[in-house]
């Protein structure tokens, strides 16, 4: 059999992202995938899955959920099964799309291929909270500009990414210890972000709270430019998705990372 390019298993990764209530399937990976459960104390036995193989890291959270973007948000909750097929299939896919950066005539010159695998499954530049401080310190000079032109401070926004960091964290606790399990509708819920309760946990204006958080967020029928992993992905930059007047924040290192690369850009 034919080994598949990269191009049509991202097109196959594509027409599974986009299918009705994927948003659930992202919700479920993205629990999965992040979250470990423990009694008591932390153990090696407890973190084990974070370092197996067959785990989605975020850069690969990060592709599905810009594919989502794609085409129209069907939050219509697909079912048990479905949800759990669709899982499947997104987890193979992506196994493919590993082994088909390898598929092609390897280059004479320096190899693109790979550069862009080792930097797209390449580890972490830093922790979360570490975003945070160096962007504390990145814009330090730049806060009268964040004031005077954006209209708030280069402080809010990390109040407003520890803030999100915080609500997703205990809402996924919260949910896990409902016992409604992991397949439940209820579990996309334990992703969205309220803006009264930021508002109220940051003591910032909500209108504020709304106008910054729409800097980092994303919508559907968007990510057109998205064709292929080493593309602009309009999640890494805004990884907060807004369906029906509702955010929702699936991997809020990502907004860590946003908060630190992307005010840049505004100046």
């Amino acid at each position: 059999m034919t080994k598949q390019s990269e191009a049509e298993v991202f097109s196959e990764l594509e027409a599974l992202c986009t299918s009705p209530g994927f948003i659930h399937v992202l919700a479920f990976l993205t629990c999965i995938n992040n979250v470990t459960l423990y009694e008591e104390e932390l153990g090696p036995n407890e973190i084990e899955h974070l370092y197996s193989k067959e785990r989605l890291i975020r850069t690969e959270i990060s592709t599905i959920a810009g594919l989502l973007l794609k085409s129209n948000i069907d939050i219509t909750y697909p079912g048990e099964a479905e949800l759990l097929h669709l899982a499947e299939k997104v987890n193979i896919s992506l196994v493919t799309l590993h082994n088909s950066m390898y598929g092609g005539e390897k280059s004479t010159g320096y190899d693109n291929v790979v550069i862009k695998e080792s930097v797209f499954y390449a580890a972490e530049s830093a922790y979360d909270f570490q975003y945070l401080d160096m962007a504390n310190e990145k814009y330090a000079l730049d806060d009268s500009w964040f004031r005077e032109v954006m209209g708030f401070s280069c402080n809010d926004l990390i109040s407003i990414g520890k803030c999100v960091d915080s609500i997703i964290s205990k809402q996924i606790v919260d949910y896990l210890n409902s016992g409604l399990g992991l397949y439940s509708d209820e579990l996309l819920k334990a992703y969205h972000i309220p803006t009264d309760i930021i508002a109220n946990e940051t003591g910032l204006n909500e209108l504020k709270v709304k106008s910054i958080i729409n800097l980092f967020t994303s919508t559907e029928n968007s990510n057109e430019r998205f064709r292929e992993v080493s593309e602009f992905n309009v999640y890494n930059a805004k990884p907060i998705v807004c369906k029906d007047d509702r955010y929702y924040c699936f991997t809020p290192y990502s907004l860590s990372q946003s908060i630190y690369e992307t005010p840049f850009f505004w100046m």
